[in-house]
């Protein structure tokens, strides 16, 4: 569940054809290769379509299937991660017809409520910063996304809240 800080819940989101593999993973009690295995959850906290995330054994990569350490799924990308929250690398997808398309706009996203912070220590006396798990790299990727222009009412909004404030007609200097 992801109630706890350091439970390392993931939502998945962006897939172009395999948009039942989106939602919230948690981690299951099982492992691959060492590696953790998440499963996704449902509304109710159930596990949904019995998909898993997980290091499939015998490759450098994540995957999203239905069979749990076995090098076969929807969802893959090549990162040698050792747990959910290292993972980096572009995502494919699998296609109809069979084939594999990368697809940049596929997210893992950390849950909210995750200790993210765990791991970071000074590399050195400059203060550097040692960031083993890249939360911050996720973090600023995040926060550099473009935003939405304003529309014209919330244009009007601030337009009117920095003009300088007028006297009111017939008010004079005493």
């Amino acid at each position: 569940h992801c109630g706890s800080a350091a439970a390392g819940c993931a939502y998945l989101s962006g897939t172009r054809h395999q948009q039942h593999t989106h939602g919230l993973y948690t981690p299951a009690n099982r492992s691959c290769s060492g590696k953790p295995v998440y499963v996704q959850q449902a509304e109710g906290g159930q596990a949904e379509h019995g998909l898993f995330l997980y290091a499939p054994a015998g490759r450098e990569s994540w995957m999203v299937g239905r069979e749990a350490c076995k090098p076969s799924g929807w969802l893959e990308v090549h990162s040698n991660a050792p747990f959910v929250e290292a993972i980096h690398g572009v995502w494919r997808e699998h296609v109809p017809g069979g084939h594999w398309a990368i697809n940049p706009s596929i997210q893992l996203q950390l849950h909210p409520l995750q200790d993210a912070f765990s791991g970071f220590s000074f590399a050195d006396d400059r203060a550097s910063l040692r960031d083993p798990n890249q939360v911050l790299w996720r973090l600023t990727a995040l926060l550099s996304a473009e935003l939405a222009p304003p529309s014209d009412a919330e244009r009007m909004l601030v337009d009117k809240a920095l003009a300088p404030r007028r006297p009111a007609a017939g008010a004079g200097a005493p």
